[in-house]
């Protein structure tokens, strides 16, 4: 087999082509594509590897049992130029099935932008990494699919030169690429190491406490690294760096004096002072930026509640949270918030104790959270009223045979059980109310055992999914995450199960792929989402939203295995993804929704040009969050605060 024909072997839906813009076009006008920031030109190579309108050639040939592409143009009128990738991306149509198909799980920048690589995972481990040697801009990926927006990845760039209009002053003719295909991650950082003859840092854990000291394991020829003001020698492929302050901190390896790939980790202080740093941060200004619904933007109010819980009372966070209650239990009908209020008799068809003009079940069931935590912590039978109201009302319409369901999209019966996790809820009812009402306590648990077994039964991991004879069915972080988390949740708290804790495993084991590794500490065990980026950070995506709060549906679930079997890479892998969200966070408290590393996002809901931002930003985005950066403190409550972890 040529290195061509296997190279077309990774591909799906398109041959390689050519993607340009010329110097004469301005892509800020005109139509925006939908999930793209603009639109470009794509050119096709002929038999003898010639693009002529881009005036541009390729090779494609062995290398050290990868492939090496070499692509040149002679035009001075090209302003961006590189090469599109149509790999066999998830969902693709005529794919071999999932899990031959890959998903673009772990960019890789390095300061200064000297060196970059995308490892793409495939559910049965033939993964690739791709890569570039010398001058490139950067990689772009086209998520503009016509079917669901945002969704699917459909191809991924390699851009020597960004248009013109991202100001990198860049105007190489040139772009030297190559690609292997590898069992693992750090087989991937290898690959790239020997063939830049350069060295890389990672790690098994992306985390310490101050003054402590993390192990980062060392990849190439690396004779030094450099962290905090000190240098270290490696010794047997690792070595241990002191971490002195708060953050992120990036370790530094150097190659016969040249920089090389560094890893980034966090420290931080005392656990219990970020979690109160962070309930301290919480602002309206945030908040103003988003819907405020009950289920994203509403999670500080339990997170609050829980520290009360834990760490005692504080009437400024009750100065807070008053109000907030007082939205969730209104009872005038022209005061009630949609999104925000479970409204307590029938409204517009909807029935008693819904959500209030919204079809999102999840909003209504993280509204059920809080109020079971406002009700554990005072008291109040009014908020006892509200959760337990609110929970019969998804039994009585929105429940069936353990599926809970919604006409949320399609106005038919959508499956949404694994929607956010909605077992918790019901398992914290019964739990709550045990002693204090056994036979309502009964009702909420044999629910949970219900939604426990539909979901062991279940074979599909599908949320939200759109349908389409264009697309396979969707397989879901979020759905096979939560999965698992439901199985092992239920057996934690309710009853365990040893055929649930086996099917939860390998629910894991495939989710492993969506499992990112990119070595900086908010991206380090994060889940691998991206559509989120529409609503959150600064509104400009599609685009990788690392250390997303979904992400603790993985970790948690991670914890619970643990805690269910005591294997103890579980609980590594748990506190990874944890801190792939506690690292979001500034000193101060103020956090950040998500951690980026697209240098192009897809650009938000414009469709416009003009209103796109054309800027290559990665890192933490401008504007913080006060909302949905807090479900991971919700979440770690019970969880890794509880038994001494941190």
């Amino acid at each position: 087999m040529t290195a061509a024909e296997k190279l077309n072997g990774y591909l799906n839906g398109d041959r390689l082509h050519i993607r340009y813009t010329l110097l004469s076009d301005d892509i800020t006008k005109g139509e925006a594509p939908f999930g793209m920031p603009y639109r470009d030109r794509k050119g096709y190579f002929d038999g003898e590897g010639r693009c002529e309108e881009a005036k541009a050639d390729i090779t494609v040939s062995d290398f050290d049992g990868g492939i090496k592409i070499e692509l040149t143009t002679q035009s001075e009128e090209l302003s961006e130029f590189g090469l599109s990738f149509p790999f066999n991306f998830m969902g693709k149509k005529d794919g071999g099935g999932w899990q031959n198909q890959y998903l673009l799980n772990s960019p890789y920048t390095s300061e200064g932008n000297a060196y970059k690589y995308c490892y793409l995972t495939n559910p049965n481990g033939k993964n690739l990494i791709v890569f570039s040697k010398g001058n490139c801009d950067g990689w772009k990926c086209d998520y503009s699919s016509e079917v669901c927006p945002g969704h699917f990845f459909l191809e991924l760039e390699f851009l020597a030169n960004f248009d013109r209009a991202y100001h990198t002053g860049s105007c190489n003719r040139r772009l030297e690429l190559y690609l292997f295909e590898v069992g693992s991650f750090e087989d991937a950082v290898d690959k790239v190491c020997n063939t830049l003859e350069t060295c890389a840092l990672t790690y098994e854990k992306s985390f310490v406490k101050i003054g402590e000291t993390i192990t980062l394991n060392v990849h190439g020829n690396c004779g030094e690294v450099r962290c905090g003001g000190k240098s270290y020698r490696p010794k047997n492929g690792t070595v241990k760096a002191l971490a002195e302050e708060y953050g992120l901190i990036s370790a530094v390896p150097y190659c016969k004096g040249e920089r090389g790939m560094e890893a980034t980790f966090y420290a931080y202080d005392d656990i219990a002072a970020c979690y109160k740093r962070a309930m301290n941060s919480v602002s309206k200004e945030d908040l103003s930026y988003t819907d405020e619904n009950l289920c994203e933007h509403q999670c500080w109010e339990s997170a609050m509640l829980r520290y009360m819980a834990r760490y005692g009372q504080r009437a400024e966070y009750w100065d807070k949270l008053i109000p907030a209650l007082e939205v969730i239990t209104e009872k005038d009908e022209q005061k009630a918030i949609p999104r925000r209020t479970i409204f307590y008799k029938e409204h517009k068809g909807a029935p008693p104790y819904s959500i209030f003009e919204s079809g999102r079940i999840q909003e209504q069931l993280f509204g059920v959270t809080i109020l079971l935590d406002a009700y554990r912590l005072t008291g109040e039978k009014e908020y006892l009223k509200y959760f337990t109201g609110a929970l019969d009302c998804v039994l009585e319409h929105h429940f069936d045979y353990g599926m809970i369901y919604t006409e949320f999209l399609n106005g038919e019966k959508e499956d949404y059980t694994t929607v956010c996790c909605l077992i918790i809820p019901f398992v914290a009812a019964a739990l709550t109310l045990q002693e204090e009402d056994p036979a309502v306590a009964k009702k909420y648990r044999a629910a949970a055992g219900e939604i426990a077994e539909y979901l062991y039964r279940r074979e599909s991991f599908h949320t939200e999914a759109f349908v389409s004879d264009k697309t396979e069915a969707e397989m879901e972080d979020g759905s096979i995450s939560c999965t698992a988390l439901s199985l092992l949740y239920y057996c934690a708290k309710i009853e365990r199960k040893e055929e649930y804790i086996a099917r939860a495993k390998e629910i894991l084991d495939l989710h492993e792929a969506w499992v990112t590794h990119t070595p900086i500490a908010p991206c380090f065990h994060s889940s691998l989402r991206w559509w989120e980026t529409f609503w959150e950070g600064d509104g400009t995506g599609p685009s990788i939203c690392f250390g997303h709060a979904w992400t603790i549906w993985r970790a948690e679930a991670d914890y619970w295995y643990w805690f269910l079997t005591k294997d103890e890479r579980y609980k590594t892998k748990a506190l990874n993804g944890f801190m792939s969200n506690f690292s979001k966070a500034e000193k101060n408290g103020k956090t950040y929704a998500c951690y980026l590393l697209d240098y192009i996002p897809g650009g938000g809901f414009h469709t416009d040009c003009k209103d796109t931002v054309l800027e290559i930003r990665q890192g933490k985005p401008k504007r913080t969050d006060s909302g949905l950066s807090r479900y991971v403190w919700v979440r770690a409550h019970e969880t890794v605060l509880s038994d001494g972890c941190l």
